[in-house]
């Protein structure tokens, strides 16, 4: 099972397939976390709406950060290559509070085989994430004390809080996150502990939407 809609839901297709974590519908309201999903057509190479998953499972091949402008701000992101029994799923996450949230428990991996990475909303109504491998599941590398804060940016005439500026914790996880995908050979085409790295790409995204919930 590589791909889940739910408990009991499978997915089954041998395809490429590309996902993105969202948190919000396209009318930038909140909706349950889901992987969002693209599929390649082989005929036409172009890539194809499909369904919305919970979790995805698989060896991850390569992890790759990426920095886009948006509305004249660089927005950060991780690409990651899973695959599992011949399919290939590309899952890119933003670096928001949920996505921090997975990279902080991915940082607690020491291998990259049977990794599973999953979204749900809890019971008290915030989106969260889980890591599995075999079954087991991974704690976060570093306790929320050890991860440097945001900075709130204040209406200077009001002192109301404008906005939140987390260059930081993304420098912070950037760091992180580069010596961890060095260290287990995570790089594309690696020949470190990670050999088998194919080279694929997701479609363009140019609907880049603000978070709900900052951190």
């Amino acid at each position: 099972m590589a791909l889940n809609k739910n408990s009991n839901g499978d997915f089954e297709g041998g395809k490429f397939i590309s996902l993105r974590l969202k948190t919000q519908d396209k009318d930038r309201k909140p909706i349950n976390p889901v992987l969002s999903s693209q599929e390649k057509n082989e005929d036409t190479g172009e890539f194809v709406d499909g369904e919305d998953y919970t979790s995805v499972t698989g060896d991850i091949k390569w992890v790759e950060i990426t920095e886009r402008e948006f509305n004249g701000d660089k927005k950060k992101s991780a690409k990651i290559l899973l695959t599992d029994n011949g399919e290939a799923y590309l899952l890119e996450i933003r670096f928001n509070i949920l996505g921090r949230n997975i990279f902080n428990q991915l940082l607690g991996l020491d291998d990259p085989k049977a990794v599973q990475i999953g979204v749900y909303k809890n019971k008290k109504g915030y989106n969260a994430s889980y890591v599995k491998q075999n079954g087991e599941s991974v704690k976060w590398k570093f306790d929320y004390a050890d991860i440097p804060k945001g900075v709130e940016i204040n209406n200077p005439r009001t002192g109301a809080r404008i906005s939140t500026d987390f260059g930081d914790v993304d420098d912070f996880f950037v760091a992180e996150l580069t010596g961890w995908i060095e260290e287990l050979g995570l790089t594309r085409n690696s020949s470190g502990k990670n050999k088998s790295s194919p080279s694929v790409e997701g479609p363009a995204k140019e609907d880049l939407e603000e978070d709900d919930i900052p951190w």
